[in-house]
This record gives structure tokens, sequence and C-alpha cells, in this order.
């Protein structure tokens, strides 16, 4: 069992590591990089159970309490790709019972180190709770999760990542629950170091998913237009062509390293000035507006992440759209959503419709219902 985890362990290090070399990582991300992390954190737990706790008994009964924290990450990352505005602040209440758990479990441990009975009678205690709340908290998250997933437009590899990651969590839920009622209450039995061993690995298949998602599935998404045919890249009016032939290959302009230096003086300019809000912005009026050339700037835009300037502009105009509506709404203010799109930069009412469509997969009248 040591063995197993400690592959574990290297695999969901691994991952984190890779998920924390992109260079350019949005809300969905961090989601992402926190389930990595729980899983990285729970699998370190048990090895350290399994090879410094010496009772047999004290080792079976020390369950982690890392699991609640599953559940609530794989919905807001279900939330976040399903376009809903998500703060975390507004569902931290999914996540008191984690640091409630949490609070239990050193106490517990805290107690075995002092008297081992009474210990052993707090950790009996919180197993039993923790067991009967764990198990239907985390399926009913998941099942909201592959809900939301099936009844709103995801890119396919967005539907396969969320499907994959809930109905992952549902199985070890699912495997926990049947040991109990149908192992330990009836006469037949089950090797529990096999069923921790499918747990394990299903943790770790999770990890490798996201790491598969965020480094292969994304990228071939934003390249091709899912035929294997690349796209080309969108104009101002946001329509693409499937290039026929192979395109030659691309000639380094500017460095990766420029490229970055760039994106960071862009990315800058956007949220400290807002230009975006500039309804009749260019790129050659951006480039005046931070002093860098126009040839770089696109260049950076359309191969360090892969989005051409319209978009990104664009994006950057949704967002301040959909952050003004929420407050509005949050203060029980009148909004003219209209006047709200102007605001943020967009110059007519087809031009904003059609972006945010394009954007968010939502129209605006159906985003403003979603977070009444």
């Amino acid at each position: 069992m040591t063995i197993v985890i400690s592959i574990g362990i290297f695999q969901a290090i691994l991952c984190m590591f890779f998920l924390l070399q992109l260079k350019s990582r949005d809300k969905s991300d961090f989601l992402l990089l926190a389930i990595i992390t729980c899983v990285t954190i729970h699998l370190s737990i048990k090895f350290t159970i399994f090879n410094f706790v010496e009772e047999q008994s004290v080792r079976d009964m020390m369950n982690t309490f890392i699991g609640y924290c599953y559940g609530p990450f794989v919905y807001f990352f279900t939330l976040q790709k399903a376009n809903f505005s998500l703060k975390i602040a507004q569902k931290f209440y999914l996540l008191l019972p984690f640091f409630m758990a949490s609070i239990v479990y050193f106490s517990a441990i805290t107690a075995l180190s002092i008297d081992l009975e009474k210990g052993k009678y707090i950790l009996d205690w919180y197993n039993k709770i923790s067991y009967w709340t764990l198990i239907p908290f985390t399926i009913i998250l998941c099942t909201k999760a592959i809900v939301l997933t099936l009844k709103n437009k995801f890119s396919p590899a967005e539907k396969r990542l969320t499907l994959s990651m809930s109905i992952g969590f549902l199985t070890i839920n699912v495997l926990a629950l049947s040991y109990t009622l149908f192992f330990e209450i009836s006469s037949y039995s089950l090797d529990p170091i096999l069923l921790r061993t499918i747990v394990y690995a299903i943790l770790v298949i999770i990890c490798v998913l996201i790491i598969k998602y965020r480094f292969v599935d994304t990228k071939v998404s934003q390249n091709t237009n899912g035929l294997g045919f690349p796209t080309a890249p969108q104009g101002e009016k946001g329509s693409s062509e499937i290039a026929l032939e192979q395109p030659k290959k691309r000639r380094e302009l500017i460095s990766e390293t420029e490229m970055m230096e760039i994106w960071d003086k862009l990315e800058s300019s956007m949220k400290n000035e807002e230009y975006f809000k500039d309804t009749e912005l260019t790129l050659d009026k951006l480039a005046s507006l931070v002093g860098i050339n126009k040839y770089r700037i696109s260049e950076t835009l359309n191969h360090y992440v892969n989005k051409p300037f319209y978009t990104y502009i664009n994006e950057y105009r949704v967002n301040s759209f959909k952050d003004r509506i929420e407050r509005a709404v949050e203060r029980d203010l009148e909004v003219n959503m209209l006047t709200t799109a102007y605001a943020s930069g967009f110059n007519s009412k087809s031009t904003f419709n059609k972006y945010f469509k394009e954007i968010t997969g939502l129209t605006p009248s159906n985003f403003y219902k979603q977070i009444q």
C-alpha cells in the first residue's frame, strides 16, 4: 500500500508542477490546481498514517478530511465553465464542512497523542459523523455538476473533464457506501487494501485527466475546428474559415521571452487603464497607448495566447459588462443592458450581442436571468 501511495503522490506532484508552469491562468485553472493539491495532500496524509502509525486499529480509523473538498471544487469548476460569474465567497458555505472536519480531525489526532483511548473514542465519532455526511454531500454536488454540464453549452474538452471528474468522485463515494452496506453488514468480505488502491488510482487518474485537458485538449480546441483542420485567425467580425492546406511553419518574429513581457504589459494596461472601454479602440491605437509596435502585439496575441486582437479586447468588455450587471443585481438596482454594454466599450447592440454569445455561450438576457 505504501508503494501505491508513493507512486500516487509522485504523479500528483508532477501534475501540480505542470499546471504551475502555465504562463497565463484563469479562475478555472486555479480550481483545477486546488483539486490536484487536495489529491496530493490526501495521499501524503495517508502515506504518513501507513508509515508512522503502528497500531492497526488506529490506522484503520484515521480517515482524512480532504474528501470534503472534492465535491465543492468540481462544482465550482463546472459553474465557472457554465459561464456563471463565480465568486468563491458567494459559495464559501460549501467549504465549511471541510474546515469543520479538519478541526475535529486534528483535535482527534492531538487526543490520540495524549490519551489513546479517548483519542480512539473521538476518532470513532468523527468517522461516523463524517462518513454519513461526506458521502451524500459529495454525491449531491457531483450530481449537480453533471446536470449542469449536460444542460449548458460546453466545449467537448470541458464536457469530458467535468463529467470525468464528477463521475470519478461519485464512483469513490459509491464504492465506500457499497463497502459499508454490502460487505460489512452482510457475510461478504472485501479486502480494504484493494478498495483503497482503487480509490487512490481514481484520484491519480483525475489528476492526469486535468493535465491532459489543460495541455492537450484545450490547445487542440483553440487551434482546430474539431475536424482536424487548423482554423484561420478571427478578425473583427469574429468569422473563422477552415484552412484546407497545411500552413507553412511560422517564422519567429520575436522570442517567447519578449512575448511574455509584451503580454504582461498588455494585461497590466488593460486592468489598470481599462483601454477596452474605448469604443473606437483599434490595434494601431492600442499600440500607441502602450508604446509597443502593433505587429509585435499581434504576434503575441495570435501565437502566445492564441487570441486575435478583437477577441482579446471583447473578452475584457464582456467581463466588464458581467461585473457591472452583477453589482447592480447585488444592490437591487435597475439594469439597462444596452447602456451597460456601451459603458463596457461596445459601440453597437449587434456587436455586443454577437460577441457576448460567442464568448460566453449565452445571450445577455439568459445571463441576466441566471444571476437573478
